[in-house]
């Protein structure tokens, strides 16, 4: 049996209303179809999405579903151990794929010998153009490197992307089952250091949804220190980096501050009062993980305007850095109230 070109895998979880939409973004979007397998890994649903997923597979010969233990690392990782193809893409259940580009994207993918293929995206009705040219990396990858770090909420997904599988084989890497966020990001950072190639395309891959509860936008209160385990288990991957993906992971470090800020602490949903909060803000700022790239702030970063708040707090004026995020906990409010 040849080896399929594409395995295309979908963690699972309570998506009955959704999991057609992603699938169909697959099947339709190409007549590429005997090379691509769709592997549905469903986990821990309490909807009817594991009997859906099975009456998919039963319509289309090029999709398996299988069962993990519930989480979307778990689900993963069984994908990849499943899957046969040369390339892997990550499509969650809620999201799904460009269909007008798939052909062409396909197509670049059959004679590609690089690691890592990135694509624009889709984010809700808003375009995402990180490249506007296809460009082909096999050395000097760091400033690309450097890059993605230094803007993490942009570029630092699994989504988006197509792996090659044969790497992630060599390097035996999976998705770290004991972090609760920002799993992808550190199984996308490893990746990232262990690379030789890369590839940056134009094409739109990926439309990720904000029609639909998000792990990364809904409040949970033990979800903060998920955080900062998070982080300290990313670092562990640069002991043998260079100083400019170093001082990028600080950036790194800094935005995961902002987020914090904005998803946990000061979130509507957190019942804590405003005193309370800005005690756990001071608490968070002077861990050494964030005191240390906060010190390191100048005045001429201010101008970039996700490091305002941080510059106040290096300042010790904790009171304006606290509104800054009251008011980014409000735009991300209205920005969201608008499903797409």
């Amino acid at each position: 049996m040849k080896q399929n070109l594409i395995s295309i895998i979908i963690p699972l979880h309570n998506g009955a209303d959704t999991i057609n939409r992603a699938v169909k973004s697959v099947l339709n979007g190409t007549f590429y179809h005997d090379m691509i397998e769709v592997i549905i890994v469903e986990n821990g649903s309490t909807d009817q999405s594991f009997e859906i997923a099975k009456k998919l597979a039963t319509e289309h010969s090029n999709i398996r579903v299988y069962q993990s233990d519930k989480g979307t690392s778990f689900a993963r990782n069984l994908g990849i151990e499943k899957s046969k193809g040369k390339w892997l893409i990550f499509l969650d259940a809620d999201d799904y794929l460009v269909e007008s580009n798939l052909n062409i994207i396909i197509e670049n993918l059959i004679t590609n010998p690089t690691d890592l293929c990135v694509y624009n995206y889709e984010k809700g009705s808003k375009e995402i153009e990180l490249f506007s040219e296809e460009v082909e990396l096999i050395n000097d990858l760091n400033p690309f490197i450097v890059r993605f770090l230094s803007e993490p909420t942009k570029y630092m997904t699994v989504w988006g992307k197509v792996f090659n599988k044969h790497l992630i084989d060599e390097l035996g890497l999976k998705f770290n089952t004991n972090l609760r966020v920002s799993e992808d990001s550190d199984f996308y950072l490893r990746f990232l250091l262990a690379m030789h190639s890369l590839t940056l395309y134009p094409q739109t891959l990926y439309h990720y949804s904000i029609d639909s509860p998000s792990t990364m936008r809904t409040f949970s209160s033990d979800k903060l220190e998920g955080y900062i385990v998070s982080l300290d288990e990313s670092s562990k991957a640069l002991e043998n980096v260079d100083d400019a993906i170093r001082e990028a992971f600080s950036l790194y470090k800094l935005a995961h501050f902002n987020l914090i800020m904005v998803r946990e602490v000061f979130h509507f949903d957190n019942a804590k009062s405003f005193r309370e909060k800005l005690r756990e803000m001071i608490r968070l700022y002077k861990m050494p993980m964030f005191s240390e790239p906060i010190q390191n702030l100048s005045i001429s970063d201010v101008r970039n305007l996700s490091l305002v708040p941080l510059f106040f707090l290096k300042i010790h004026l904790y009171h304006l850095a606290a509104l800054v995020y009251i008011i980014r906990v409000r735009q991300n409010k209205f920005k969201e109230g608008r499903k797409s």
